[in-house]
């Protein structure tokens, strides 16, 4: 309920770190995978986004409790990993490509 509350209001990012750290749905893979997106696509920090997810991972391996949310927010890690690894050895090879034909240019 409070994660949909903060996507409606103008201070989004304060509500979903105030949940967090005041311990405020923790016990959900939704929780995580929300704040994690939140930051990944709205405020582009994918630090942010990459240490909220592995947060959850640790959090949710705690308990045997926990284990259905924390293959959910396992899942999301793996996808964000696979993203960000992706889209970074995309741009490397754009750079290099670049490199190369400018070099060629000289020569």
């Amino acid at each position: 309920m409070w994660a949909k509350y903060a996507e409606h209001i103008a201070d989004t990012e304060d509500v979903l770190d105030y949940m967090l750290e005041k311990q405020i749905g923790v016990d959900f893979a939704s929780t995580y995978i929300r704040v994690a997106d939140y930051a990944e696509y709205k405020v582009k920090d994918l630090r942010k986004a990459e240490r909220t997810l592995r947060n959850g991972v640790t959090h949710l391996a705690t308990s045997t409790e926990f284990k259905k949310e924390l293959s959910k927010v396992d899942r999301a890690y793996s996808s964000f990993e696979k993203r960000i690894y992706s889209d970074h050895t995309h741009k490397v090879r754009q750079v290099l490509r670049k490199h190369v034909e400018r070099r060629d240019n000289y020569v």
